[in-house]
């Protein structure tokens, strides 16, 4: 439903729905299958639009360098987005089956602004590079201390904004394995007493999705006017 609700915001998603459904009437099908056709081609692109996504992540990804800590934070994100796409695709109470796959949307979700925001962090670490060799050739390097602190404060902001948030898709994965590990949540149980079961789930999710949100905006103004650095 949600890749569906993106596609009808698509407006080539749109279109192609239209042309499909467009081809259906010329041909005379019934009214039904006019719009059988019409939902049809906006499911096609729905899914073409997450593969897509999902390939430029995976491009922009081998784009960042390897041994770096942020490097390693994408790379643990992944394990974790595996983990829940594990988990997701086993027998789930149904009161977990749509938290666990809205916890493998939000990770995917995750994942792009992480890419992006590790790139950003390999931008201010190749801006870092090259201020030092400036001051390395003058005479007084306390002349480019102010920038370079500055900078080196954003990166570090940066990288512990990436920590925590990355550090929030693992508590959402453990607090999901707990679930569903909990006898009382085995399919066809019935709680009518306590707490509710995913309230701390959702609470996870939706703190997740806000971390990457301000971390996304906080990215973007780090490197706002650096460009991206050569290669060392």
């Amino acid at each position: 439903m949600r890749r569906a609700a993106q596609a009808l915001r698509d407006p080539w998603s749109l279109l192609a729905a239209a042309v499909g459904a467009g081809a259906a009437w010329a041909l005379a099908l019934p009214v039904v299958g006019v719009g059988a056709v019409g939902i049809a081609m906006l499911a096609v692109a729905a899914v073409a639009g997450a593969a897509v996504s999902e390939r430029q992540a995976t491009v922009e990804a081998k784009l960042l360098i390897p041994g770096t800590i942020q490097f390693d934070l994408v790379g643990t994100l992944d394990g974790y987005l595996d983990d829940l796409i594990r988990l997701a695709a086993g027998a789930l109470a149904p009161v977990l089956a749509g938290q666990a796959a809205d916890g493998v949307e939000a990770a995917r979700s995750a994942r792009g602004v992480a890419v992006g925001v590790a790139g950003s962090i390999d931008v201010l670490d190749g801006a870092l590079s090259e201020a030092d060799q400036v001051a390395r050739r003058m005479t007084s390097a306390d002349k480019v201390a102010g920038p370079m602190d500055r900078m080196a404060a954003r990166r570090q902001g940066l990288l512990d904004k990436l920590s925590t948030a990355v550090d929030g898709v693992g508590e959402l994965y453990t607090k999901l394995l707990e679930l569903s590990s909990t006898p009382e949540l085995a399919p066809g149980a019935v709680l009518d007493h306590g707490p509710d079961p995913v309230a701390e789930v959702n609470d996870s999710l939706d703190a997740i999705r806000g971390a990457f949100a301000d971390l996304d905006s906080a990215a973007r103004t780090a490197i706002a006017g650096l460009d991206t650095p050569r290669p060392r």
